[in-house]
This record gives C-alpha cells, structure tokens and sequence, in this order.
C-alpha cells in the first residue's frame, strides 16, 4: 500500500510540475503544432490518475487499519481481480 501511495503522489507531482512549469515546453520540442494543448492535457491526465491512485491507495490503507468493512468493499470493487 505504502509503495502505490508514494507512486500515486510523484505521478501527482510530475503532473502539477508539468502544469506550473511554463519554460519545460521550451525543451520539449514535439512534432505536433499545437504542443501547448497536447502538453497540457497529458499534465491534467497525470494529475488525474495520480490523484486517483492516492485516494484508493489511502481507503485501503485506513480500511486495514481500522478494519472497515465498507472501504474495503469499495476498495476491492475498484482493484481487478488478480
């Protein structure tokens, strides 16, 4: 749970750095016109999924913990089947 929780927050923060970051689009040089957009919005996508990451990761870790019954039930409905 630890190692989801500290993967799901650098995603997070690659993705706001990306965001706040305004000279990075200077050293990426994409072959796509509108490099701004597409830059972007692969920064919003990173930031999504890493939030997402952290919140799951974070109600499985206190479900564990104080062994609730529900967030592990939410928990294990989100997560595939191994």
């Amino acid at each position: 749970m630890v190692f989801s929780q500290v993967t799901g927050l650098a995603v997070l923060g690659v993705g706001v750095w990306l965001t706040v970051d305004e000279s990075i689009l200077k050293v990426v040089d994409f072959v796509v016109t509108d490099q701004s957009t597409l830059f972007r919005g692969t920064a919003i996508l990173l930031i999504v999924i890493g939030s997402i990451v952290v919140v799951v990761s974070i109600l499985g870790f206190v479900g564990a913990i104080i062994e609730h019954r529900i967030l592990l039930t939410i928990v294990s409905r989100i997560l595939p089947d191994r």
